[in-house]
């Protein structure tokens, strides 16, 4: 099924998560982006949204975040008010050792 008109996702990250170019000249060759935003891609115009931002673009309707590092004030505070505002958001889940699996099933 194609969509027409994709919603737009606002991701934040510090990682590399939509892959780097290689330098041919170090014989090295380009990562592909990572599985998580490959997918988000199929259902998402992803816009990537940099640490340093003041505010949230005006057009997204959901936002992604993996590891986000540095976040400005003025942006952990408009990501406050998206969230408050029933705006959703997407995290991957990752594998957490079991040590840490123990934890959390323990967690009130």
């Amino acid at each position: 099924m194609q969509q027409l008109d994709k919603k737009k996702l606002g991701l934040i990250t510090s990682l590399p998560l939509n892959g780097t170019p290689g330098n041919p000249m170090m014989g090295q060759q380009d990562q592909p982006g990572q599985y998580v935003v490959t997918e988000w891609q199929d259902t998402f115009d992803i816009v990537p949204v940099e640490a340093t931002a003041t505010d949230l673009p005006a057009e997204i309707g959901c936002l992604g975040h993996r590891a986000p590092e540095n976040l400005t004030p003025k942006l952990q505070y408009a990501i406050d008010q998206f969230l408050l505002s029933g705006s959703r958001s997407l995290s991957p889940l990752i594998r957490l050792p079991s040590s840490s699996r123990a934890r959390a099933a323990r967690w009130p």
